[in-house]
């Protein structure tokens, strides 16, 4: 999905399926995700490089947010924000 290092202009929210976030090298699972979890969010609050590599465990189906719409649904929304952060 992408590799650490890339620039982040997007969040993903996970449809059904499973994500692992790990290392650059692959050879370390921090966490496996599934149907509800969304990750990527750090690169809309903090407009840096992604900090891991996340793969698709199987079959996905991932919903996008791209920063320009993220950055229109805070002016809408403020609250979102502080629930993305928790």
């Amino acid at each position: 999905i992408f590799r650490k290092g890339e620039d982040g202009e997007e969040m993903f929210f996970i449809k059904s399926g499973k994500v692992e976030i790990c290392s650059e090298d692959e050879s370390i699972i921090f966490v496996t995700l599934s149907n509800g979890a969304f990750f990527g969010e750090i690169a809309l609050f903090e407009s840096c490089h992604r900090t891991a590599t996340a793969r698709a465990k199987g079959n996905c189906e991932l919903c996008i947010l791209t920063k320009e719409d993220f950055n229109f649904l805070l002016t809408v929304y403020p609250h979102v924000a502080e629930g993305i952060r928790e």
